[in-house]
């Protein structure tokens, strides 16, 4: 399986949010090697509930900062995070009923194709628009 790589065109601009971002990659590229390796259950699982507790905490905080600059899109935002969560919760669930190899390898193709491209997606059009407009919002008025 593909690692997810890290390149400076999906930062965002804001530290703290890169980091989280960065830490959901390196989590992303842990259970995709746990699954490629057929390390067993216990390790996927292990590094699957890891990225949706960090998942949540990052959705909490970055919701905590646009309720906070009053960002007008905070409502669309916040919906796509539901559905990151939902399907990290759904891809939970089908990890308790995977039986034997085939099972693990077909769940474990499903996970890294849908991480990708919706953390790519989420990073690319929801972050950076959010926090542009937060930077925007944070700069001095220059006008007389």
């Amino acid at each position: 399986m593909a690692a997810f790589e890290w390149n400076p065109a999906l930062e965002t601009g804001n530290a703290a949010i890169d980091h989280d971002h960065k830490m959901i990659f390196g989590l992303a590229n842990q259970l995709g090697a746990a699954a490629a390796r057929q390390d067993g259950g216990s390790v996927v699982d292990h590094v699957l509930n890891a990225l949706c507790e960090h998942t949540r905490m990052h959705f909490e905080r970055e919701e905590k900062v646009m309720r906070e600059a009053g960002y007008p899109e905070t409502e669309v935002h916040t919906r796509h995070h539901g559905q990151m969560l939902f399907m990290l919760q759904h891809f939970l669930m089908r990890r308790q009923d995977t039986t034997g190899r085939f099972g693990m390898q077909a769940l474990s193709e499903d996970m890294m194709i849908f991480l990708e491209d919706w953390i790519r997606l989420h990073i690319e059009y929801f972050d950076k628009r959010m926090v542009e407009y937060i930077t925007a919002q944070q700069r001095p008025s220059t006008t007389v």
